[in-house]
């Protein structure tokens, strides 16, 4: 794995440090993959969220053995993994922004604090960009709307033309633009974030997200 982009000391966020990757949770706190699963998994469908939160919360993985199997993310993420019948082992978690936090709360993540460093957000992009160059994944799924606004479109700028005339995931989706094949590359779905909220999103919309996984099921 390549060194993480640097950037200069700040009081919101902090890129040097550790990533536990023998650890299961989200890449690059813990390792990229589900519990239960060999942490060499194919890496053919890449998941992206935004950002991992605070760094105190990273520094405890190695006390609770990766991300705990009740985080709501990773648990809502899995449940949605195997109703398309994907396999989790085929399956990578990770982030754009590969910074974290400083404190120990989270502190807003895209509007409070990385919209402030377009240029780090867009070295992060880069980084992803080669990553996945090597990887050649088949399937690129970003959840949530910083990814739709901003990170999804600077890791693949194909994307500005289908996704940066919507204003919301809900205007996307209406126009079914969410799935979307780059050429010479992977296809890229745009889903609702599977956090705490998850279940307020309208079940059609669940349901055609499930439909869009399960295309890339082996």
């Amino acid at each position: 794995m390549k060194p993480f982009p640097e950037y200069q000391s700040n009081d919101f966020f902090e890129t040097d440090f550790q990533p536990f990757i023998d650890l299961p949770g989200f890449f690059p706190g813990a390792g990229g993959f589900f519990h239960g699963c060999d942490r060499k998994c194919e890496k053919s469908i890449i998941f992206y969220g935004t950002d991992f939160g605070e760094l105190s919360y990273q520094r405890r993985l190695a006390e609770t053995g990766g991300e705990p199997e009740t985080n709501k993310t990773v648990k809502t993420l899995r449940a949605i993994v195997i109703a398309s019948g994907l396999s989790l082992n085929s399956c990578f978690l990770t982030n754009v922004v590969l910074g974290l936090t400083k404190g120990d709360e989270a502190v807003g993540n895209y509007e409070s604090t990385f919209k402030r460093f377009p240029d780090y957000i867009q070295a992060c992009a880069l980084w992803h960009r080669e990553w996945l160059k090597g990887i050649m994944p088949k399937l690129v799924v970003f959840m949530g709307t910083p990814n739709m606004s901003d990170y999804g479109t600077r890791i693949f700028p194909e994307l500005s033309g289908a996704w940066s005339k919507f204003n919301s995931l809900k205007d996307l989706y209406s126009a079914g633009a969410e799935l979307v094949k780059i050429q010479n590359g992977p296809s890229v779905l745009l889903m609702y974030h599977p956090s705490s909220r998850w279940h307020l999103h309208p079940s059609d919309t669940k349901q055609r997200i499930i439909r869009h996984l399960e295309q890339f099921a082996t």
